[in-house]
């Protein structure tokens, strides 16, 4: 089976709302992953890899400009801590093996890889991985001209979903009108997705952004009081049940060397 039939057939598990994500979205495909670490030197020792190796020979590569989706790098404040959250955008699932084998057949990047794993404490504890599909009214990722200081608030929230029929409703939940209330509550909307691999499936991901903590708070606020999210959750209850099962919820912080801010 091809790449595309497989990617296809798999959203099409999930029934038509999702089918034609791939096309339709603006960024088709992003990996999350998670470094986790414990408390050491790690996070040092990761933060620079990242901003001093992977990052400048990513762009000496041409990578990642368009067609690939911009790249985020977050270090945790809320959430499991400390772990070090990378969002990568990618045209397709083959876009990503052309990244990965471009950047491995560089003898500078398998140097500094070497080097960072030659200590006797590793650089991580473990590396969670997802493979996402943005939804057609995800908004294209984009990258600040500079850094924003302080930076931005950025809030990464995974919702779980029993059964697919369960996700497909919250999918069209989102899809109209929740998005368009989060706009209008103040969130700054980064990305929305379905989970094609990765842990707790299926779930919905996505990420939001403010000014800092307070607005977080105002806007939040604002959504849960608006009449039309009443309104849509209450319908939403009454044709499909509690289709949200389990909510981890992780607060962000860009790191100065992240294209995204």
């Amino acid at each position: 089976m091809k790449r595309r039939d497989f990617i296809s057939a798999t959203a099409g598990l999930a029934g038509a709302s999702v089918l034609q994500a791939q096309e339709a979205a603006k960024t088709p495909f992003y990996e999350l992953r998670f470094y986790r670490m414990h408390q050491g030197d790690q996070g040092r020792r990761m933060n620079e890899f990242f901003s001093r190796t992977l990052m400048p020979l990513a762009r000496k590569s041409g990578f990642p400009k368009p067609p690939f989706g911009p790249w985020g790098f977050f270090n945790v404040e809320m959430g499991p801590t400390p772990t070090l959250v990378m969002l990568l955008g990618f045209p397709s699932f083959a876009d990503r093996e052309i990244v990965r084998q471009t950047l491995y057949g560089q003898a500078e990047f398998l140097k500094s890889v070497e080097a960072l794993e030659a200590d006797a404490e590793p650089p991580y504890d473990r590396l969670d991985s997802s493979l996402l599909m943005g939804m057609p009214f995800s908004p294209a990722l984009r990258v600040a001209d500079a850094p924003v200081k302080p930076p931005r608030v950025f809030e990464l929230r995974v919702y779980e979903s029993r059964t697919l029929r369960h996700q497909n409703a919250l999918v069209r939940r989102m899809a109209d009108p929740e998005v368009a209330i989060f706009k209008k509550s103040g969130f700054d909307n980064i990305f929305f997705s379905t989970a094609v691999i990765g842990a707790h499936m299926p779930n919905f991901t996505y990420m939001i952004a403010f000014d800092d903590m307070a607005a977080r708070d105002k806007a939040w606020a604002a959504f849960r009081a608006d009449p039309e999210w009443v309104k849509v959750r209450e319908a939403s209850i009454k044709e499909s049940g509690q289709i949200v099962s389990n909510i981890t919820n992780y607060i962000l912080r860009p790191t100065a060397y992240s294209p995204m801010q």
